[in-house]
């Protein structure tokens, strides 16, 4: 008696488990939020304002504070995908 499955059962599980995967990604993607050019701006002033502190140094539980809190407006410029609104984010001097 051989207890082995077969190669094609191998086969048909990895597509349908690929398959899934893939369909998971193109539903997160659509459903990702899309920010107001104003919502994009302020997440891009904190960021500059975390930068800035962590240049100027200070002791290490406030440079980790700022480092996680930057971390955190990161992710979400990105999840709110404000990229998108590209030229109208540039810093102006």
């Amino acid at each position: 008696m051989n207890l082995r499955p077969k190669k094609r059962v191998y086969t048909a599980l990895s597509v349908l488990l690929l398959s899934c995967s893939l369909n998971i990604a193109v539903v997160d993607s659509a459903f990702a939020q899309k920010a107001s050019l104003e919502q994009c701006q302020k997440l891009q002033k904190k960021i500059a304002r975390l930068t800035s502190l962590r240049r100027g140094g200070g002791n290490a539980i406030r440079m980790e504070t700022w480092r996680q809190q930057r971390k955190r407006y990161e992710h979400q410029f990105r999840e709110y995908r404000c990229r998108t609104h590209g030229k109208l984010l540039r810093v102006k001097n």
